[in-house]
This record gives C-alpha cells, structure tokens and sequence, in this order.
C-alpha cells in the first residue's frame, strides 16, 4: 500500500515537472539566444512558381517577392544590381571593385557574371567577402602561370581550384539573388538563367569564349529586361575589356571571339543606369605580369567610382520621390 501511495506522488511530481517545461517559451528554454526569429529581407529569397514552369531544362521560373522590393522602397534604397563581364585574369579587377564597394557600403542586391567572372559573381553570392576571394583567385593563379588559358592543364587546374572545392548545389539557392548566361539549344544562343545546376552553368562558362564555347549569336550582355524582372532599379555593368583586347599566347580564333564580345559590350551600354571602364593600362588578359599594379589602380578606382554610384543612388530617391526625413 506505501508503495502504490509513494508511486502515485512520484507521478504527479513527473507530470507538474512536463507541464512546467512545456509552457516555458524558446528563449527561456535557451537563455540568451532569442529563437523568434523574423525573416531576413537584408536579400532576395527567390519564389517558385510552378505554375509558369517553361520548357528550357531549368525548372520553374524564379520570381521575387513583392515584399523584398516594397521593403527596400521604404527604407529609401533602390534594388541595385551589377554584371561582371568577362575578361580572363583582368578578373582581378571586378574583386577590387566589390572591395570598394563593401567599404563605401554599398550593397549589391543582384549579381551577374560572364566567362570567368561568373565564378566571382557566384562565390560572391555564397556570403564570401572580396578578400576571401581575391585570396582564392591568387591561389588559382599561382597554379596556372605556366599554362595557356583554355589549354586542357588550365581548365583542368581552373575546375579543381575555382569550381570543385565549393559544394555548389542550385543558382536559386544562393545567399544573393544571381543571374548568369547559360546557352540555349532553343533559341541557339546564350541567355541568362537565374535557376539550375550552378557547377554545370559554371564549367559552360568557364570556356565560354574559348574555341570549346558556343558561338556568341545575338547574346544581349545588359538585358535590362532580365534585371528588371528580378526588381533592378539602378543597373552597373563593369567592362574589363573596353575594346582593349591584348593577349600575349592566345590563338587568333580566341582573340576574335573576345573582339567579338567587347563590340556587343560596347554597343549595348546604352541600357545600363552607369557603364564603368576600370583602367586597363598594360594588363594583358592572359599575362599576371602586372597584376599588383592592376590591383591597386582598380580598387582605388572601385572608392572614386563609388561615389558616383550614390549619386546615382540620391538620383533615384529624387525621381521616386522618396521622403528621407
């Protein structure tokens, strides 16, 4: 009998303790950590719509919450996006760029990358900062300055050190929204995807100008109807070609198709809300002779142009109307 009695308040004892437990909140389950969490708006979370899925090997159709763009309007910013375009080891150039502008805090919401750079652009996209990868393109280029570009050892060595190393999975899940060209046997030319394999887009880049690649077609570079459907407003395409194509071992099949790509660069500007042409000087594309010079002359272009970016931001707020009181 004195063991039923002790039994049955040992059971109360267990059943107030569980109740007690169950009504305490996240935080007090996990002092000092706060578990209420609200959504991040600092980026933008792609939306899946399958609905509008389309017939291009990519998934369904990626659109941007309503709520991101609403949410950068009021606090009195615009969506800026940015294109790197290509241009082999003058590459440098784009991440001394982005280095300005993390100092000058200005915030890219949308990114996109041609050629190469389009591995900057994804690295980029993963949270990692400009120096990270300054670091990791150095390390690449230590591996590669006894090999041609393109040559099989340097596409080799390029995979292994800037594609191999990262656990890629899909474009969309990328921490910032990111677009990148990828070549359709559809329309048979190259058009930006913001869906998809990303090592696979990757790799297409990687020898996108190469002898490998696909033929360029009409390719628009700036499509401002791309980067206003994922809610652009101010859109910075940086030209590391300028129409200065110099190369020191590239054949002449290579060097037409980089000609090739600078004139239609050149030629779409004319949609972009700011064209930025980072001096070139020497800089071969496929020589690092003068890489720290080029380094040093590109990021402190990065901190002069940066200033012309919030011009352009100040711009923006005046044409929208934007109270900033």
């Amino acid at each position: 009998m004195q063991i039923k009695i002790i039994s049955f308040f040992l059971l109360m004892i267990i059943v107030a303790c569980s109740n007690q437990v169950s009504d305490r909140t996240n935080s007090d389950a996990f002092p000092g950590v706060d578990l209420n969490l609200e959504p991040n708006m600092s980026r933008a979370m792609p939306i899946v719509d399958i609905a509008k899925e389309e017939n291009t090997g990519y998934g369904p159709s990626i659109e941007i919450p309503q709520s991101y763009i609403e949410e950068k309007k009021s606090i009195h910013m615009p969506v800026i996006g940015v294109i790197l375009g290509p241009g082999l080891y003058r590459v440098i150039a784009h991440i001394q760029i982005l280095k300005a502008f993390k100092k000058n805090d200005i915030n890219v919401n949308v990114i996109a990358g041609i050629g190469i750079s389009s591995i900057v652009a994804a690295l980029y996209a993963t949270g990692d900062t400009p120096d990270k990868i300054e670091w990791i393109f150095h390390k690449f280029f230590n591996q590669i300055k006894d090999y041609p570009p393109y040559s099989s050892s340097w596409i080799l060595k390029a995979k292994q050190e800037l594609i191999d190393l990262h656990p890629w999975k899909t474009i969309e899940e990328l921490d910032l929204l990111t677009t990148l060209p990828s070549y359709s046997e559809l329309d048979n030319q190259y058009n930006y995807t913001n869906r998809g394999n990303l090592k696979q887009v990757l790799e297409e880049n990687l020898i996108f100008l190469s002898t490998d690649g696909k033929e360029l077609g009409k390719f628009n570079i700036y499509d401002v109807s791309v980067f206003h459907k994922l809610g652009v407003d101010i859109l910075i395409g940086i030209d590391i070609l300028n129409n200065k194509i110099k190369f020191d071992t590239m054949s002449d099949i290579s060097i037409h198709k980089f000609n090739q790509i600078s004139n239609l660069s050149f030629s779409q500007k004319g949609q972009l809300s700011l064209y930025l042409d980072p001096p070139i000087d020497d800089m071969s594309l496929d020589s690092l002779d003068n890489l720290p010079e080029y380094t040093l002359k590109t990021f402190e272009y990065g901190n002069i142009i940066s200033l012309k970016i919030k011009t352009a931001i100040s711009g923006w707020q005046e044409r929208t109307n934007v109270d900033l009181e």
